[in-house]
């Protein structure tokens, strides 16, 4: 994916403006970042997973205007629409993973520390949600 990510950053936003990291997100992640990205890369992960995965981005960031920003499908359950219903299905069928809503989104967050500072509706039924680290007090 990096050589990947690389071309298409280099052609849109320049490569100064970046440090790619290649690794296993669930080993470690880089230290001391402004912000940290993850885009639908949860759903398939256990609840226990995507926490830890939150609370290495929560202690690996530099200081309190670092942010995280998660990019996923959101299932809300009032009116929902018949896609996020069959890509949940999908992910059950091909992973056991499942979508999770923004109430279970926030909870996961909250456990590492982190508090969701915006939500934000993206194209392609995407959500954007941004997380700063808790202040004490």
């Amino acid at each position: 994916m990096v050589p990947v990510a690389a071309r298409n950053l280099a052609d849109s936003v320049g490569l100064d403006r970046v440090e790619l990291v290649g690794g296993d997100m669930f080993q470690a992640v880089p230290q001391g970042r402004d912000v940290y990205l993850l885009c639908r890369v949860l759903a398939g992960w256990s609840d226990d997973a995507v926490a830890g995965l939150f609370e290495s981005c929560r202690k690996a960031m530099a200081d309190s205007s670092s942010r995280l920003v998660v990019l996923e499908r959101v299932v809300v359950d009032e009116d929902p629409s018949v896609l996020p219903a069959l890509w949940d299905l999908h992910l059950l069928m091909t992973n056991s993973g499942r979508h999770r809503t923004l109430e279970e989104f926030t909870a996961l967050l909250d456990r590492a520390g982190l508090d969701v500072e915006r939500v934000a509706d993206l194209p392609a039924e995407t959500t954007a949600l941004i997380a700063a680290p808790r202040t004490a007090g």
